[in-house]
């Protein structure tokens, strides 16, 4: 009996351990059935088919109705639920006037239109800026962020209105005309997009940006002639940005915008990271209260292959840039012209092409015919502050009372530098100021800017393309800056790197030159001949191929074709030159 109970008891106890071990297995496989029951999330195609604003249920997929369904992964009308980073595409070529204020965009979503021409979404049809007719706006804007990472990619935006009396929603309702990122917004990126005529009362009449990264690209426009944002009591007439992420700004234009505050283009209040301008152009606009007409910043700042042109500061200061004093600012291979910090009587107006308040740093550019009406007409540079000059060309600038080209009341340094044209004794002013550094610089009418290697005129050329991505001024022979740079100034890597503005090599001849141009001094052609064929080669007569000889067709085409430098056509006679089509334009 005793042997029985206990075998009947392991036989109990085995069969109990079998029923936990298939119970546990049996957890197990719910677990895994549970977890393979689970998807991940997928991001779903959201086309709109109308270009009502409408949200119902008549069988249509409306913006608005495809934004709900973006947020709330939910299928709305005949829009599909997504989950995850959806898009939203448009079925045709599309002008969508909003009825009211678009719901706020709270997901990872792209918004993909056809072209800025073929897709375009307004608050309204009236211009909030210009006022045609005396039409009323709307009141509110085109696009809201507060989270994930968005993309506005092929379209335009346009008459969204933020004024005093607007309903938009953000921390500042008078903020981002047209489009608001708020802080819980991650990255806003604008890729081929078109940001125009939107009216913000205080803030960024296009864009206000407060979170993230704001990212503008691939030949995006922020405003235009005839179609520019406004701030109307504040700053950033086209972009506002306050955020703890980076500003890009690449192979886009940010043009014809205005603020009565500061920075009639872009106003750089804040940014954890850094302002980049690349390839870009920051042009004609305007603010008539504050500083910065182009562009007003704070922040660690590069400008490269940029056109800063046409802006204006109308009652104080920095007609292209105005740099703060936290700001630390690098400008390389770029070209200021047409800058102006214009009339106030009473106080006046400096640094037509850049105020520096903070630490500046300028690199192989250009700045031309930029004017202050008080002081500084290139450059203006504030007490306590640092600006280094290499090899740039600074010409016609103007200043009604001092320092046409820099006007200096920091710490300078100064190396290969042009500075031409001027009032006699007023070109470059120091005489509050040091000069920290002083390495063969050419200076029409000094003024106490240290003891330049030459005050002749430098021979330029007129503004203009000569290949690069900006404008140069070429230098003409005779000039007394060709091979008068300081070989170890121009091969500083951190700075001229040996090369141009143009990215030209330097130095072509015995030594660098002087300057943001690099003279260099292409094949000569003859003409010897008063045919006018073109046999793809200017030959010496009775040699090379076809019809061995050089017409004047084909000495521009070698010219054209030739990349090494300057080049002369002359003729070995006296001819009479029958074209028998247009000749090749010269490049």
């Amino acid at each position: 009996m005793t042997i029985k109970a206990t075998r009947t008891f392991l036989l109990i106890g085995f069969a109990c351990l079998m029923g936990m071990g298939l119970m546990a297995f049996a957890v197990k496989l719910v677990q895994a059935q549970a977890t393979a029951a689970t998807p991940a999330a997928v991001a779903t195609t959201i086309t709109v088919n109308t270009d009502a604003d409408e949200l119902n249920s008549n069988n249509n997929c409306s913006l608005r109705e495809a934004i709900v369904a973006a947020n709330t992964d939910t299928a709305v009308d005949n829009c599909p639920a997504g989950s995850g980073a959806d898009t939203i595409t448009f079925a045709d070529n599309y002008t969508i006037t909003l009825t009211s204020a678009l719901p706020d965009i709270t997901t990872d979503l792209t918004i993909d239109g056809e072209g800025a021409a073929n897709t375009i979404v307004q608050a309204s049809t009236c211009n909030p800026v210009t006022l045609p007719g005396g039409c009323t706006p709307a009141d509110w804007r085109v696009f809201t962020f507060t989270a994930g990472a968005s993309t506005l990619k092929d379209l335009t935006v346009r008459y969204g209105n933020c004024d005093s009396d607007a309903t938009c929603s953000g921390l500042d309702d008078s903020d981002g005309g047209n489009i608001y990122a708020s802080n819980g917004s991650t990255s806003l990126t604008l890729d081929a997009v078109n940001v125009q005529s939107g009216f913000g009362n205080v803030y960024g009449g296009g864009i206000a940006a407060y979170g993230g990264d704001l990212t503008i690209q691939n030949n995006s426009l922020i405003g235009g002639s005839g179609a520019g944002n406004q701030s109307g009591n504040g700053e950033g007439g086209g972009i506002h940005f306050d955020s703890d992420g980076r500003l890009l700004i690449n192979h886009s234009e940010i043009s014809y915008n205005q603020s009565t505050s500061r920075g009639g283009g872009v106003n750089a209040y804040y940014c954890g990271d850094q302002l980049h301008l690349e390839a870009s152009t920051i042009s004609n606009n305007f603010t008539d209260g504050s500083d910065g007409g182009g562009l007003w910043t704070d922040c660690t700042t590069t400008i490269n292959d940029s056109t800063i042109s046409g802006n204006t500061a109308e009652e104080h200061n920095g007609g292209g840039v105005y740099i703060n004093s936290d700001g630390v600012v690098t400008i390389t291979n770029s070209t200021f012209a047409d800058n102006q910090a214009a009339t106030n009587m009473s106080t006046g107006t400096v640094g037509g092409a850049i105020y520096n308040n903070g630490t500046l740093t300028v690199v192989n550019s250009t700045l031309y015919n930029n004017f202050a009406h008080d002081a500084g007409g290139g450059i203006y540079n504030e007490t306590g502050t640092t600006a280094t000059l290499v090899n740039n060309t600074f010409a016609e600038n103007s200043a009604f009372d001092a320092g046409d080209t820099i006007f200096n009341k920091g710490t300078l340094h100064i190396s290969n530098n042009i500075m031409a044209g001027g009032e006699p004794g007023k070109n470059c002013d120091s005489a509050d100021g040091s000069i920290a550094t002083d390495i063969n610089n050419l200076i029409e009418n000094n003024l106490n800017c240290g003891t330049p290697i030459s005050t002749a005129d430098p021979n330029l050329g007129l503004l203009q393309d000569n290949g690069g991505a900006t404008e140069t001024m070429a230098l003409l022979t005779p000039s007394p800056a060709i091979n008068a740079g300081d070989d170890t100034v121009c091969a500083d890597a951190a700075t001229v790197n040996n090369l141009d503005q143009r990215g030209v090599p330097r130095p072509f001849g015995t030594h660098c030159d002087v300057g943001a141009f690099e003279f260099s001094a292409g094949a000569n052609f003859i003409v010897n001949t008063d045919a006018d064929t073109d046999d793809g080669s200017c030959d010496a007569p009775g040699t090379g191929s076809g019809n061995q000889d050089c017409t004047l067709r084909e000495a521009i085409n070698g010219a054209n074709a030739d990349n090494t430098g300057a080049h002369e056509i002359t003729f070995a006679g006296d001819y009479t030159i029958t074209l028998t089509a247009n000749l090749p334009n010269i490049t």
